[in-house]
């Protein structure tokens, strides 16, 4: 997936104005889009293929709708914040944690002077009450606390900024792969709901850094920084404002007219139809991680119809050292086999046998002599 930006959401960081841009404003001769971006006073984004916009900001429901894009981190916090991977783990609610009892009892200390955006104190009682929440609505549960497989034995508060979750068993995952998906939300306001699979939470109580709605229509709607947040000196921008737009093309076009700043969509030859628009202000990325790269293969034609030819293929990128033969830097090298020059398509299909044969003693048997066209079987001339 690679998301795309403008300079202007790099711009607001450091420079704000006080003229927000309009919907339909477009680049003119004497109106740079990077002078556009750079007058926005909010971050703006947008997504793809949007309906209408429900004013829903249920974290445990909205994150499929657009109006629930950045309703966990923005408005509700996770407690250890890990990296894809697993290879980071960043203290972030829980400002320190330690196992003890073999590796069975994870204690969080929860960090002090957190506020919810209505001015109520953020202690371990509502990180008790979000880990254990399962208990009250099967949608709260993240951890697993309630299945009856659960590995969890007990979560208790522990004073007034302590928690203790033990477990049944020690887990060395359980921070990655657990822990990871909880967020904590305010006890006061969410143990009041009779049902939370319903709830829409339209006036949101979170200890994030966009905490409140600040205006919401059913194509835009803007998210307001949390004066009161924890974090000294962040945010570093006064709002997040999201637009909708009904499909990819309409998202690329709202970006390069600068009505935009960042996007999530894929774009199709993004050098060509983003970036070379204005290189120095125009940005993309792929993500690295997290992302399942996948090749596509026509089955219906030589010699992707051969199964040998896929098993060879399949075995390829699990050999070591052999996966920077096709994945090379922020894309994928081979995207189509089909594409490639024709030597350089046999030096491949060969490179693939060969360390298949090296591999695997089932394909010594299955393996048909490739050719550059398809064997077939050829009438003798009269």
């Amino acid at each position: 997936m690679r998301r795309l930006r403008a300079a202007g959401a790099v711009g607001v960081l450091t420079l704000l104005t006080a003229t927000t841009l309009q919907a339909q404003a477009r680049p003119t001769d004497t109106t740079s889009v990077a002078q556009l971006t750079a007058a926005h006073k909010c971050v703006v984004m947008t997504g793809s293929g949007d309906p209408a916009f429900v004013r829903n900001f249920n974290p445990y429901t909205a994150t499929s709708l657009p109006s629930g894009q950045f309703v966990r981190g923005s408005m509700y916090e996770p407690l250890i914040a890990t990296t894809l991977g697993g290879k980071l783990q960043q203290p972030w609610l829980a400002q320190s944690y330690k196992w003890t009892n073999g590796g069975k009892t994870l204690t969080l200390n929860i960090r002090k002077g957190v506020k919810w955006s209505d001015g109520q104190a953020l202690t371990a009682a509502d990180v008790v009450y979000s880990l254990t929440a399962g208990q009250q609505d099967k949608v709260m549960d993240m951890i697993g606390f309630t299945r009856p497989d659960t590995n969890i034995a007990s979560v208790k508060q522990v004073g007034q900024y302590g928690v203790a979750i033990t477990l049944k068993s020690p887990d060395s995952q359980f921070i990655v792969a657990n822990l990871n998906l909880q967020f904590v939300v305010p006890k006061h306001v969410f143990s009041k709901q009779k049902d939370v699979s319903t709830w829409t939470n339209p006036n949101p109580v979170g200890s994030g850094p966009f905490a409140k709605v600040g205006r919401f229509t059913t194509q835009d709607y803007v998210l307001l920084k949390n004066p009161t947040y924890w974090m000294a000196g962040a945010p570093k921008v006064p709002c997040l404002e999201y637009l909708q737009a009904t499909s990819n093309d309409a998202a690329l076009l709202l970006i390069q007219s600068g009505q935009a700043d960042w996007t999530h969509n894929f774009v199709p030859n993004v050098d060509k139809a983003y970036i070379a628009k204005d290189p120095k202000h125009f940005h993309a990325f792929y993500g690295k991680s997290g992302y399942p790269v996948g090749l596509m293969l026509d089955t219906t034609k030589y010699p992707y119809s051969l199964p040998a030819f896929r098993q060879a293929l399949g075995i390829l990128p699990c050999l070591p050292g052999a996966l920077p033969v096709i994945e090379v830097g922020r894309a994928v090298l081979v995207r189509e086999l089909s594409g490639l020059a024709h030597r350089v398509r046999r030096a491949l299909i060969g490179l693939i046998l060969l360390l298949a044969l090296r591999h695997s003693r089932f394909l010594l048997t299955r393996l048909p002599v490739l050719s550059r066209t398809p064997p077939t079987h050829r009438r003798s001339r009269v």
